[in-house]
């Protein structure tokens, strides 16, 4: 008998307990209310992504804009420099042809 007792009264506890666990469950009413604000949520997140991905997207056109603004001024940069060793060269040239006719002179005055 003190066991069926027993028995018993652990099943109530154990009845107590899963009644209070439904009990603390939310309503229908409260989850899909709850749904409702997760939506909304991940629509706001949803929003804020396509905004980053605008962002990301301009971000992208300047940098490309500023490597060839870039690209454009080591070309110019690099013309400049063959123009200024041509120059260089041309004027080693002239220097080269002065200073023989400095030397065939200074043979002529010489003698």
């Amino acid at each position: 008998m003190k066991e069926k007792e027993l028995k018993i009264k652990d099943i109530e506890k154990i009845l107590v307990s899963i009644k209070q666990t439904v009990d603390n469950l939310p309503t229908r009413y409260e989850m899909n209310k709850r749904f409702e604000q997760v939506d909304k949520r991940f629509e706001q997140v949803d929003k804020r992504f396509e905004q980053v991905d605008k962002r990301f997207a301009l971000m992208h056109q300047e940098m490309d804009r500023r490597f060839k603004e870039v690209t454009a001024g080591n070309d110019k940069l690099i013309g400049s420099f063959i123009k200024i060793e041509q120059e260089s060269a041309a004027h080693s040239l002239t220097y080269q042809n002065h200073e023989k006719r400095i030397t065939r002179l200074e043979i002529q005055s010489a003698t």
